[in-house]
């Protein structure tokens, strides 16, 4: 007789029950736990003399008068009371000083013309917070208006539109009751008025000499004595 211990084929199923560790010892914690949880109630619904006279896990005769007493004492609704009281306040600091400040101002973020910013980190906590000013390209901006009127503009004069009474009905200057049409020109300036030398003065007498096509003074208009020429006194 061999000893050995046949493995399974591969690929075969085996029968045989399987002991889970962590699962039995799951449940022996949890039965530790709530077997005195279960004899304190047992023992809660039976009164002093059915506790004296016989061990019972479950009761067989059913008794509230330990509840009924404890609710009829003041003095442990009072103690009750104040546990509940003392739990409850534990509670609050606790929660409150378990949850350290992030930094961020209290307030509302967001108006008409800011978007709230917000930083939040991996944990999901809320770590950063301003107010952005909305500030868009004007390309970017889609359904613009395409019209005066889209613009809220009321009293703008439209070109199909006869000139109003507050428009010159020619081509003439504007003044305190008319405005100026866009068809009025304004007369140059004479040379007088800006100081300029008139163009019948160039090359005349008492005026100003001109330029030649080679941008210099014709000698036509130049002084004898500036081009050799003599000039006698007394006589000859």
């Amino acid at each position: 007789m061999s000893n050995a211990l046949n493995a399974p084929a591969v690929g075969k199923k085996t029968s045989g029950f399987r002991i889970d560790f962590k699962s039995w010892l799951f449940w022996l914690v949890m039965a530790i736990w709530a077997i005195p949880v279960l004899w304190l109630v047992s023992m809660s619904l039976r009164d002093n003399a059915d506790i004296l006279s016989k061990f019972e896990v479950i009761p067989s005769n059913w008794s509230f008068t330990g509840y009924q007493a404890f609710f009829e004492d003041k003095s442990w609704s009072g103690a009750y009371l104040n546990s509940v009281t003392y739990t409850l306040m534990n509670t609050v600091m606790s929660v409150a000083v378990a949850l350290p400040a992030t930094g961020v101002t209290a307030g509302s973020y967001g108006s008409a013309t800011q978007v709230g910013q917000f930083t939040v980190d991996a944990k999901g906590r809320l770590t950063a917070a301003a107010n952005v000013t909305i500030t868009p390209a004007w390309t970017s901006i889609t359904g613009k208006p395409t019209t005066l009127s889209g613009y809220g503009i009321t009293d703008a004069l439209a070109l199909t539109s006869a000139a109003p009474s507050a428009l010159a009905a020619s081509a003439s200057v504007g003044t305190a009751a008319t405005a100026a049409r866009a068809d009025h020109v304004h007369a140059l300036p004479t040379p007088a008025a800006i100081g300029a030398v008139a163009t019948t003065a160039v090359g005349a007498a008492n005026g100003v000499a001109g330029l030649g096509a080679d941008g210099k003074v014709p000698t036509s208009q130049l002084p004898d004595v500036a081009i050799g020429g003599l000039n006698y006194q007394g006589t000859w």
